[in-house]
C-alpha cells in the first residue's frame, strides 16, 4: 500500500469514528488519490471545527442591535442590511422574511444576546 493509501485510511478510519459509526463513502472510479486525501482531511477540519453561533459572529465583529422598539422603517432596514451582510460573510444564509416578522426578529436576537 502506497503512503497515500496509508494516510487516505487513516483519515478515513478518524472521519468513521467520528460519526458514531454511521458514515456511508463511495468514491468515483477516476478519482487522484490527491484529491480524494484532501478531501478527507476537509471532512475532518469541518467535523473538528469548534461550533459557533452567528448572533456571537455578528457581535464579535462589531455589529450593535438597537432595542427594536428604538427603530424607525428606515434604521430597521440598515440593521437588517447589515445583519444579512455579516451573515453573508460568515456563509449563514437567510429566509426571506416579511417586514413584520423582521421587526419581531430583532428583540429575539437581543435577547440571545449573553
Amino acid at each position: 500500500m502506497d503512503d497515500i493509501d496509508e494516510r487516505i485510511e487513516k483519515l478515513k478510519r478518524e472521519a468513521h469514528a467520528l460519526s458514531g459509526g454511521k458514515m456511508l463513502t463511495g468514491i468515483a472510479p477516476n478519482c487522484p488519490p490527491e484529491t480524494e486525501e484532501q478531501f478527507w482531511k476537509s471532512v475532518l477540519a469541518f467535523e473538528n471545527a469548534a461550533e459557533v453561533q452567528p448572533f456571537d459572529e455578528l457581535v464579535s465583529s462589531g455589529l450593535t442591535l438597537p432595542p427594536a422598539e428604538e427603530l424607525d422603517d428606515v434604521a430597521l432596514k440598515a440593521t437588517l442590511w447589515g445583519m444579512i451582510r455579516g451573515l453573508s460573510v460568515g456563509c449563514v444564509s437567510r429566509i426571506h422574511e416579511s417586514s413584520e416578522r423582521s421587526r419581531s426578529l430583532c428583540p429575539a436576537l437581543v435577547q440571545r444576546a449573553p
